[in-house]
């Protein structure tokens, strides 16, 4: 599965090491993961910082977007086949909560499955391998996929970057590229709260031209956040973090619980 990113020949795990036919090797770290992020120790820190790491994981932790999950399966079980082992790919895994879940709801389904997962960060690839150990993850980058050709079956896409030339690479022939963003009214009533002028979310920019689009739906529902820290989390794991001056982030502090939106946009693409 694994491709070196140097001069793209198989990598072949020799134990604490991966290694190609160039002697081109990679330290597979104690948690279980490895670094194929080109230049990475010379151009520091990529991805998300710990802190936005910490708060995804006490919010994702909660199920508050477990919903995202439960679609995620469902067009899984419409579009591959139970009687095969399905390859799957989360790219921009971060700290692997979508990853490990899904990993559990199609175990519990009865499906064979390899989940490999990719993020620039390598804080959030550590956290990933070190709770869910018997997935595979990696430090690279989307733009430079460390996989073979024609390996997945499918790849997931969640409020992260997009390549549809290494994702039309690496998919299968029928594979499918599933992908996730906030839609037009995601988290309005908590926006509310905190600017004089709230925005809605554009719609999915995404236009592929190597994939074809076979599906695209909205999930919507309500949820409850009962404490301030939920709150800070929720908002602290989003872009909105970087976009918003201190003023209006400090209305934060007086947000102790709040009804919001949760608004999804799904969209399928298929290799034909």
């Amino acid at each position: 599965m694994y491709i070196c990113p140097k001069c793209g020949r198989n990598l072949i795990s020799t134990g604490k090491q991966m290694k190609c036919d160039e002697n081109h090797s990679y330290d597979i770290s104690a948690e279980g993961y490895v670094n194929l992020l080109l230049g990475s120790k010379k151009s520091g820190i990529h991805g998300d910082s710990k802190d936005m790491l910490r708060s995804r994981r006490r919010f994702l932790q909660q199920n508050y977007y477990f919903p995202i999950v439960e679609n995620l399966v469902s067009v899984i079980e419409r579009t591959t086949a139970k009687d095969s082992v399905i390859t799957l790919l989360d790219a921009g895994c971060g700290e692997g909560y979508y990853s490990g879940s899904l990993a559990k709801i199609l175990s519990e389904k009865g499906y064979r499955f390899q989940i490999y997962g990719i993020d620039v960060s390598k804080e959030g690839v550590k956290a990933a391998a070190k709770r869910y150990s018997e997935l595979s993850f990696s430090v690279a980058s989307i733009n430079k996929l460390p996989f073979a050709n024609d390996v997945f079956d499918v790849i997931i896409s969640l409020f992260a970057p997009l390549s549809e030339k290494e994702f039309f690479r690496t998919l299968k022939k029928g594979g499918i590229l599933l992908t996730v963003s906030p839609g037009a009214r995601h988290l309005w009533s908590l926006k509310e709260k905190i600017y004089d002028k709230p925005a809605e979310n554009p719609p999915p920019s995404f236009k592929p031209v190597l994939l074809n689009e076979t599906e695209n739906f909205t999930v919507g529902y309500r949820f409850r956040l009962s404490d301030n820290q939920t709150v800070r989390d929720l908002f602290d794991m989003t872009p909105y973090r970087y976009n918003t001056s201190e003023t209006d982030y400090n209305k934060l502090g007086f947000i102790n619980s709040i009804d919001t939106e949760a608004v999804f946009d799904f969209c399928a693409f298929t290799k034909l």
